[in-house]
């Protein structure tokens, strides 16, 4: 069962309540999924079908309740769970493949767009991002 808040805050149009609810229970669990599975295995097509609904429709409906598509929210979320690995000293080229990027020069580019600092700049500052004047 949703929480509370995700149905009221829900903009998933529906007529009637419980189809809003089971709307937001399947954009959970497609959310869920998107979470656990590389990167490069996501498609689309299959989290939709899933859902039982077009992948437009699919991707519109996740915008809407997550506020991000499908795909950048799991770059998102692969990045984030990157982050104490970062630190522990791994290494960054096994990191960038365990989290599903095809490239180390993605996982570069993808980190710094979404922080605002690279992998390795990220693990000399301790795992600490810089604030907006520390970037200056």
């Amino acid at each position: 069962m949703p929480c509370r808040l995700a149905l009221l805050q829900s903009k998933l149009p529906a007529a009637r309540w419980k189809t809003r609810a089971d709307l937001v229970m399947l954009m959970e669990a497609a959310r869920r999924k998107i979470e656990v599975i590389p990167l490069s295995e996501i498609s689309l097509d299959l989290l939709a079908a899933e859902v039982g609904i077009s992948k437009f429709h699919f991707v519109k409906l996740f915008r809407e309740t997550y506020g991000s598509t499908p795909i950048r929210y799991a770059a998102r979320a692969k990045l984030l769970a990157a982050q104490p690995r970062l630190v522990r000293e791994e290494s960054i080229t096994e990191i960038a493949f365990d989290a599903g990027f095809s490239s180390l020069s993605a996982f570069g580019r993808a980190f710094k767009v979404a922080f605002g600092v690279s992998p390795s700049e990220f693990r000399n500052l301790g795992g600490v991002l810089p604030g907006p004047a520390e970037l200056a």
